[in-house]
């Protein structure tokens, strides 16, 4: 067991500040940066708890003054039917392999779960509770179906003789040992959960997989990484088994003529909220501590996704939600786990950490009404590192603290021991009318105990939202988009005085950035012109070779189309040929006429043009592309189809069914 967390504790005070010039700023350490509202500086980092007692009173504590009659965050719902509940899978492939593609990764190294892998002689595809498995060593096989039960997979991991597969289930959570069925509140009604599914499945006879392991936790999946064998796995949950009742549970119970009554909703909401408070009151600390099922060759496992020990909190309350960053080895054995009393958002990973970003939680419900288009100049977001450089044990090393909000892991990007945050200051308070808000990059030095920040640049894109970000070495490319496509090449060679060195202008925006030569950019996205009107997936191909001059050389736009790939890097493939030619392959869907089409579209990229395209029909929704051996491989719901990669005449067509 580790060392109480609070000993080793290093609480670092920041300052976060906002500009709010219409221009761009740019502001090291110490210089005077006035919000909207005040200078707020605030103390920030992370503390631990002394004891299970602790914990449980400052749950408590906070728990009272949030619940409501309908519990905490949504509290309880009307079971639905399992059919009724169907779960997006995302994710895709991209990057050139030896002979293969693999998945289109923001990190070298660190892999991330998606729908399809392959490792150039398997190939696997999840469907839904369906893991199908292809032989693609030749002319594409479907070698076995694994049927995966009643959980929906999102994603998974390919190793030499196994797969890995993410998913989550709808339920009321794990129930807590020993709980009484009248915690169980009535047949029809459950806790709103969801439980996070890991499932090995070993590939040895890939005609007969065998599931090997599993892991089951209460929550919901926020990111999974894979570096080598080991698997970081971040989730967030509030407490499954607390038997909160609501209202109308409540209003059920009563004759007819109680449930007419004018005060009856009142009455029933009073009641609702004072049962409810009670039971927080009542719950112990193993009401609060998710528990974590493993079942593996080693037997069967129940833990905690935290304990008391390896639990800590920011110094500002951050919610009630129960943040868990878990370590496993390659067989789902759990290796370490820290938690974090926090609502969290967003993670972006290295090989050696994770960062996990927290939207600083503020009572947003006591901004008068006249103020709510200032009060963008007070949202912060935490960013706290775990360091898993051992992969058996996970670490806390600092925090740091940005203006405003993130809109995905692309917002991040940590280069040579500094840490690179795109974020922008909106008002909460979506479509107030007089808000505005600006984008800003800010550089945290990466040190051994904290996170402090030495650069700032903002008046990014005044009242616009950044639709993309990628930092490339020592450039960052940021896109914003209101009615035209500002996109700011940010100069961050000097960590202490980053600056905005150049900016286009032009329609529509790039939704996705990827980098495919030396001062070449091509962005997926979409054309619109100059009244902001959207006219179809866009491929524009950037010269940003001269920072203080980026240009778009060339784009191909389709219209009334749109493609994953502007909102899933994974389904982006870019096969590179030579240093600056290569293959672009998306997804694409579209109308024409009272018709719809589903395929994907490939592009020569030739230097500084993009050349011959290449549009592919396909029977399904095409998810994901892939390179095998002179194949290009589209892959659907409902099957694959092989073309020819030097010809794109199709060749081979697998059905999933």
């Amino acid at each position: 067991m580790r060392p109480q967390f609070v000993s080793r504790l290093i609480v670092a005070v920041l300052v976060s500040l906002v500009a709010c010039s219409a221009a761009p700023t740019t502001a090291a350490a110490g210089a005077d940066r006035p919000s909207l509202l005040q200078q707020v500086a605030t103390e920030f980092g992370l503390a631990g708890f002394g004891s299970c007692d602790e914990v449980l009173d400052f749950l408590q504590t906070n728990a009272l003054d949030q619940v409501t009659a309908w519990g905490l965050n949504g509290g309880v719902f009307p079971m639905l039917a399992r059919g009724d509940v169907v779960m997006a899978a995302e994710g895709d492939a991209s990057g050139a392999g030896t002979n293969y593609s693999t998945t289109n990764l923001q990190e070298i190294g660190v892999d991330e779960a998606d729908i399809v892998k392959t490792n150039g002689s398997l190939l696997l595809a999840l469907s839904g509770s369906r893991l199908h498995i292809v032989d693609v060593s030749g002319e594409p096989e479907r070698l076995a179906t694994f049927e995966l039960g009643e959980f929906s997979a999102t994603g998974l991991f390919l190793g030499e003789s196994n797969a890995l597969v993410v998913g989550s289930t709808w339920s009321g959570g794990i129930p807590v040992e020993g709980m009484a069925i009248d915690r169980m509140i009535a047949p029809d009604f459950w806790p709103v959960s969801t439980t996070v599914d890991i499932v090995e499945i070993d590939l040895t006879d890939p005609r007969n997989p065998q599931k090997a392991a599993s892991v089951t936790m209460t929550g919901s999946l926020l990111a999974s990484r894979m570096v080598d064998d080991s698997l970081r796995v971040v989730v967030s949950s509030l407490p499954a088994n607390l038997p909160f009742i609501t209202p109308d549970q409540i209003m059920a119970q009563w004759a007819p003529n109680q449930q007419q009554h004018p005060t009856a909703w009142q009455r029933a909401e009073q009641q609702a909220l004072s049962h409810n408070q009670s039971v927080i009151t009542a719950s112990s600390i193993d009401d609060w501590l998710n528990p974590v099922l493993i079942e593996n060759a080693n037997g069967v496992v129940r833990t905690s996704q935290a304990d008391c020990e390896s639990l800590a909190r920011p110094t500002e309350f951050s919610g009630l939600s129960l943040t868990s960053v878990l370590a496993f080895d390659n067989d789902l054995d759990l290796t370490d786990q820290f938690g974090l009393v926090s609502d969290s958002q967003t993670v972006y990973a290295t090989a050696d950490n994770v960062y996990v970003a927290t939207q600083q939680w503020r009572d947003w419900a006591g901004v008068p009404a006249d103020q709510w288009g200032q009060v963008a100049g007070i949202t912060t977001t935490e960013i706290h590192r775990f360091d898993l450089s051992d992969p058996t044990t996970i670490e806390y090393r600092g925090s740091g603290d940005v203006a405003g909000w993130l809109y995905s892991q692309w917002a991040l990007s940590e280069n040579d021991g500094f840490l690179r945050v795109a974020s922008t200051n909106q008002s909460p308070f979506w479509g107030q009318v007089g808000q505005t808000t600006q984008s800003m990059v800010t550089v945290l030095e990466v040190g051994d105990e904290a996170m402090e920040q030495v650069g700032f640049v903002a008046g990014l894109g005044r009242d616009e939202n950044i639709y993309a970000v990628r930092f490339v070495g020592d450039q960052g490319y940021v896109v914003t988009y209101r009615q035209v496509d500002p996109l700011y090449v940010i100069d961050l060679s000097d960590p202490t005085e980053p600056h905005v060195a150049g900016e286009l202008k032009i329609p529509g925006y790039s939704a996705y950035l990827h980098p495919v030569s030396e001062g070449m950019l091509l962005g997926v996205g979409q054309d619109g012109d100059l009244d902001g009107r959207i006219l179809g997936t866009q491929v524009a191909l950037f010269d940003v070779t001269d920072p203080e001059n980026p240009r778009q050389i060339d784009k191909i736009t389709f219209p009334g189309a749109y493609s994953g790939a502007e909102w899933d890097h994974h389904a982006f493939l870019y096969w590179p040929e030579t240093d600056d030619q290569g293959l672009m392959v998306i997804p694409l869907q579209g109308q024409t006429g009272d018709q719809w089409w589903n395929g994907s579209v490939a592009i020569e990229v030739d230097g500084s043009r993009l050349g011959s395209t290449s549009e592919l029909t396909q029977n399904g929704y095409v998810l994901r592309n892939l390179i095998v051996d002179g194949q290009l491989l589209t892959v659907s719901d409902l099957g694959i189809q092989a073309y020819d990669l030097s010809t794109f005449d199709p060749t081979d067509w697998v059905p999933f069914s």
